[in-house]
């Protein structure tokens, strides 16, 4: 599927914010386990059991993290822990947006710009991470351009059918004997 199709799919609209979504979806979603090691090998966030460990955990207790990614944090060790469900929603419209934000924070945190990509090669990579408003709006063109033609070749299938009825009304006239003029013919088949 396309851009389009896709965002057509998942019930996303608005030019501008469809392109926002679809760019921060991944393939899958990521995995309890892959976000752990991810989240361990990076050293950000590490639950030992007892107590969180990790530049993330760090910069929380400094008061560092934007008030706006604190609840994020809360659910990413929901998660983690396994209380708050199996996994990250990277391909839910809704929450795709909160993991991206999330993610390219710990990208800012860590000063490396690939980590966003390597988060989401765990899941399967973001297909739409280069769609630009021009191309989706492109998109969205060929697909009305595409459903016109569609709606043109419906009416005039429907057309046909109509036709077809009309005609068999005039031959059974015509067999009956009720039609016996050439008018009496074209006046049922031009019957609307």
């Amino acid at each position: 599927m396309n851009a389009y199709e896709t965002a057509v799919a998942l019930g996303i609209d608005g030019d501008a914010n469809v392109v926002t979504v679809l760019q921060s979806l991944a393939v899958s979603d990521v995995t309890r386990s892959d976000l752990n090691r991810f989240m361990r090998v990076g050293r950000f966030l590490i639950f030992d059991g007892a107590a969180w460990s990790g530049s993330i955990q760090t910069l929380l207790v400094n008061g560092s993290i934007p008030e706006d990614n604190l609840d994020d944090i809360v659910d990413l060790k929901a998660i983690m822990v396994g209380t708050g469900g199996d996994g990250l929603a990277t391909t839910d419209p809704v929450w795709s947006l909160r993991v991206f934000a999330f993610v390219t924070l710990m990208a800012g945190i860590s000063q490396d710009a690939s980590l966003v990509e390597q988060f989401y090669a765990m899941a399967g990579g973001r297909p739409f991470a280069d769609l630009t408003i021009e191309q989706y709006e492109e998109q969205s063109a060929a697909a009305l351009t595409a459903s016109g033609k569609q709606g043109l070749l419906n009416r005039i299938i429907w057309e046909e059918e109509q036709f077809d009825a009309r005609a068999n009304q005039a031959r059974a006239a015509v067999a009956s004997g009720t039609a016996t003029t050439s008018q009496q013919v074209l006046d049922i088949l031009h019957t609307r």
